[in-house]
């Protein structure tokens, strides 16, 4: 009954965290009313998959409302920024620091609290996850093995280790890997069970809009925060993938249609007058691979 009690009180205290979040910084408060709260005694902290926030009602409880309301607007900007669905097969540790060091500081400009002892390093700012991420590793090695996160195991998205267990009527719960200074983890995005669940693609996209529909929200209310907004943009062209760019550029290349306007010279000769292959593209090119690690 005591512990009942103190879940409900925790409830209440995210609930009121959520109506300031709502009102003082509404970009923040309206992405987080997309996510259900949810006590989780398996996370040392909070925790997101896009979907749920997972929190821990012990950790709540340390946390000043200030502080609470940070928390919330630091987890909330895990799926506002794509971290859930961008891990690959990046160290899962490692992944969660990253991602926490590019969120810290725009929070704090925007005039948030956040709890003590979070991760904080100037040299990171206004850098997306994945520039923090290979910027860390190359540090890790570097220094050597010590102080190394403990290595995770790497698959992908939706992988049988992603750490979130679907069946929750069994029992199961999320688990995230600890780091120090973490305030809120991000899970990966769960590849949908049932051919009509959201694609990794379609969710993406579900809060692609929602950022979108928040920023107009903010803007209406004159409190849009701009370290936001710029964090928002940085992390969208850091998903612009090199590989997929030069296969649209030489796919562009490829015969892809036909046309009268240009007959087939190999046919004429006989009297057949045959539609042409055309094709648009680049043509020839040189490509040239920089292995500088600037």
């Amino acid at each position: 009954m005591v512990q009942i009690t103190y879940r409900l009180t925790s409830d209440l205290r995210i609930q009121k965290a959520r109506t300031t979040l709502l009102l003082d910084h509404p970009f923040f408060g309206t992405l987080l009313f997309r996510l259900g709260a949810r006590a989780c005694s398996s996370i040392a902290t909070m925790a997101t998959d896009g979907v749920s926030l997972f929190y821990n009602p012990e950790f709540v409880d340390t946390l000043n409302a200030a502080e609470l309301a940070g928390a919330l607007a630091h987890e909330v900007m895990h799926p506002a920024l794509q971290h859930h669905t961008r891990r690959g097969d990046r160290d899962r540790a490692r992944w969660n620091m990253a991602c926490d060091f590019a969120i810290n500081p725009m929070l704090l400009d925007a005039g948030l609290t956040l709890p003590k002892d979070v991760l904080l390093d100037n040299r990171f700012r206004g850098m997306s996850a994945e520039r923090i991420y290979n910027l860390i590793e190359e540090d890790e090695k570097q220094e050597g093995s010590s102080g190394q996160p403990e290595s995770q195991p790497k698959s992908g998205p939706g992988g049988s280790d992603d750490g979130l267990l679907r069946n929750n009527e069994a029992g199961g719960e999320p688990k995230a890997p600890a780091t120090p200074g973490g305030v809120g983890q991000v899970l990966d995005a769960s590849e949908p069970e049932a051919e009509s669940g959201p694609s990794l693609a379609e969710q993406a996209r579900e809060w692609q809009i929602a950022v979108e529909q928040a920023e107009t929200v903010a803007k209406v209310a004159g409190k849009l925060p701009g370290g936001a907004v710029r964090a928002l943009e940085a992390s969208q062209a850091a998903k612009v993938d090199w590989r997929e760019l030069l296969r649209r550029a030489w796919s562009d290349t490829i015969p892809a249609d036909y046309s009268w306007s240009r007959p087939n010279r190999r046919h004429v000769w006989a009297g057949l007058y045959l539609p042409g292959i055309t094709s648009e593209g680049v043509g020839r090119g040189l490509f040239m691979c920089s292995t500088s690690t600037l």
